[in-house]
């Protein structure tokens, strides 16, 4: 019976790790927002175009101040090596907006991200917030060629 628990648990162990390797999250701290501004991620893959196999995937979701999401789902997007994205928020609501940006496939991916405050009218910027963390096994700071 121990061995059989014992195993159980080195498998339940095991699944949970191969998890957290295949998934990296970034968690920004909440931005406050006011009528007439909106919230994107910008999200770029910043291997050197022609170092990955296989595109990255990165997916954005947006949450009010009280933790209920904005916008129905998360959005996806496919990043080859230096390509970016610009992900707005589906219509936030004035007052605080956070986002969450994951790589489900880490090994092709070496993703930096910010969070963008901006001016629905004119899209300017107002705030910029760099992200922490490279995301993926890649580092992203590379030498230039």
């Amino acid at each position: 019976m121990k061995a059989v628990l014992a195993a159980a648990l080195a498998l339940t162990a095991s699944a949970s790790a191969a998890l957290a390797a295949q998934i990296e999250v970034e968690r920004f701290a909440a931005v406050k927002i006011v009528s007439g501004q909106g919230v994107a991620a910008v999200v770029s893959n910043v291997l050197p175009t022609g170092t990955a196999v296989q595109p990255c995937f990165v997916s954005i979701a947006f949450f009010a101040g009280d933790s209920s999401r904005i916008g129905p789902t998360s959005r996806t997007v496919s990043l080859s090596p230096g390509h970016s994205a610009s992900v707005p928020a589906p219509s936030p609501p004035p007052g605080l907006v956070r986002a969450l940006v994951g790589v489900g496939n880490p090994g092709d991916c070496a993703v930096r991200t910010q969070v963008e405050v901006y001016d629905t009218a004119t899209h300017a910027v107002r705030l910029i917030m760099p992200s922490n963390d490279c995301l993926g096994n890649h580092a992203c700071a590379t030498p230039i060629p």
